[in-house]
């Protein structure tokens, strides 16, 4: 079985997904690093010199790669873009199941606020107001994608354990 995690940057994909993967004896896979594996450039590097449109191809890539290798049980952390695109979710939707790490605006900017390897939040420099509104657009955009998985858990107010925990309850109940 495959569990892919969607949400916002900051929601805590990359921190629940290695507890999760643990809880249930899966392999743990973070897209953003098979890509900067892929590219041998980090995130940043990729969207600076070769653009967001390159990192999207490559993203689709380790997407359909890891949803398609049944060889092992896997919990496969996406990047906060990677749901949008309609071809990637139909990938996703068919290989197993997805899990929308809901997280509060405010809560989202104080784990983000400081961490400029974040490219399309804080690759223009800004201010808190600035940066504040461009993730209010984005996740305008985005909430409607992240709804659409199968389960949503909130980690606003939750450790990363708590909150692995709480998608294995889910998980199970999903008949997981």
């Amino acid at each position: 079985m495959r569990v892919f995690l969607t949400g916002f940057s900051g929601s805590g994909k990359s921190t629940v997904g290695p507890k999760l993967a643990r809880l249930l004896k899966y392999t743990y896979i973070d897209s953003d690093e098979e890509i900067e594996r892929l590219a041998g450039l980090s995130i940043p590097e990729v969207f600076a010199r070769k653009g967001e449109r390159f990192f999207r191809q490559l993203e689709h890539k380790v997407i359909q790669h890891h949803a398609r290798n049944k060889a092992a049980d896997a919990v496969i952390s996406l990047g906060g873009g990677a749901f949008i695109s309609a071809h990637n979710r139909r990938i996703i939707e068919t290989a197993g199941t997805t899990v929308y790490l809901r997280c509060e605006l405010n809560e989202l900017y104080r784990r983000l606020h400081g961490h400029k390897d974040r490219p399309l939040l804080f690759g223009h420099g800004s201010t808190k107001k600035a940066i504040m509104e461009r993730m209010r657009q984005m996740l305008r955009v985005r909430r409607q994608f992240y709804e659409m998985a199968d389960i949503t858990v909130s980690t606003t107010t939750t450790t990363p354990i708590q909150t692995a925990r709480k998608i294995r309850q889910n998980l199970r109940a999903y008949g997981q």
